[in-house]
């Protein structure tokens, strides 16, 4: 095997792991939207009943 080919093989493989950090990410992201959306309804509830 030569440089390039290992150079190669390692670049693929760091993009394999870039690629499922950003999936990793993108569903903690999708997990976390409606947590924080009822967190915010809470505050906005809280804020109305001060009012």
């Amino acid at each position: 095997m030569d440089f390039t080919h290992r150079k190669l093989e390692k670049v693929a493989g760091e993009q394999d792991l870039m690629l499922s950090l950003c999936l990793e990410t993108e569903d903690l992201y999708l997990e976390s939207v409606p947590v924080l959306s009822l967190l915010f309804q809470d505050v906005n509830t809280g804020l109305d009943n001060m009012l």
